[in-house]
């Protein structure tokens, strides 16, 4: 990959990327590239898609050099269940907090049990247009109001806790005052 250090989009997507890997480079694509070198030598990658893949917290490594990074889904890992689920959702905010150029981040069924502690390190994405926390089961009112920073967020998309912090649209709409689109869905 580090041949290709024009790449603005990356999606690394199924069950086993590495094992059929297609890259969007300006319109072309390339299927099965066997050979992946660490995602930080991608600097000018603006748009990541590690959706449904088999990654382990190890393989976030890389992400934090990513600076010019706009885009980032790691829509529903398959593995990461496998692994100390506390461990995994500390150290997936931990890096994603790290990328504060980003605009679009969706973490839906990533880190299911993050908690309103942990969330709250997303407050540096300042420039965030839209967040995706589906999944997040753990999340609460309180939660979400400490990501109060978030003036930007115009798109809010979360699951429906069902206990005394359950999140509602207004919820939503009180800590975002400039959103436009909520999204709060039961399981």
């Amino acid at each position: 990959l580090a041949s290709f250090p024009s790449l603005r989009t990356l999606r690394l997507c199924g069950s086993n990327p590495w094992n059929d890997l297609e890259l969007a480079f300006h319109g072309a694509f390339l299927e099965h590239l066997e050979l992946f070198e660490p995602l930080s030598a991608l600097t000018s990658l603006t748009e990541l898609h590690l959706d449904k893949t088999d990654m382990v917290v190890k393989d976030l490594q890389g992400l934090s050099s990513l600076t010019a990074l706009r885009k980032l889904s790691l829509y529903n890992p398959l593995n990461l269940a496998d692994q100390d689920v506390d461990e995994a959702a500390v150290h997936v905010v931990q890096v994603v907090a790290s990328l504060t150029a980003l605009t679009d981040l969706n973490l839906s069924g990533c880190i299911t049990e993050v908690t309103d502690e942990r969330i709250s390190a997303l407050s540096t994405l300042v420039g965030l247009t839209r967040l995706d926390l589906g999944a997040c089961r753990r999340l609460t009112r309180e939660g979400m109001s400490s990501l109060s920073t978030l003036t930007a967020l115009t798109s809010f998309e979360a699951l429906a806790v069902h206990d005394e912090g359950w999140l509602t649209d207004n919820d939503i709409r009180t800590v975002f005052p400039g959103i436009t689109s909520v999204r709060i869905y039961d399981t």
